[in-house]
């Protein structure tokens, strides 16, 4: 996550999360596979309703540049009332 809002965020007590998305960071993906970019809103959307099923507290995306369109699709993709969307 980015220490521009992440950081400083999680410093004033709230729960940020940043997520490896497929093939980057600790994710692992099948040999041969190449994960697309519906791969990775498909992985956002899925762990946004699982955490919303945990915990009913309203979810904020934020993400910058590639991530803000990211952030974009996703929001645009998740179920309504899910969540609410910045992109830098």
């Amino acid at each position: 996550m980015s220490v521009i809002l992440g950081a400083p965020l999680a410093a004033r007590g709230f729960e940020t999360v940043a997520l490896d998305n497929l093939g980057y960071g600790l994710t692992q993906v099948k040999p041969g596979t190449t994960p697309s970019y519906d791969d990775w809103v498909d992985l956002v959307v899925d762990f946004l309703v699982h955490e919303q099923c945990r915990d009913d507290r309203p979810i904020v995306l934020y993400g910058l540049s590639a991530g803000g369109m990211l952030t974009y699709h996703v929001a645009a993709k998740a179920p309504a009332a899910l969540c609410a969307a910045s992109s830098g």
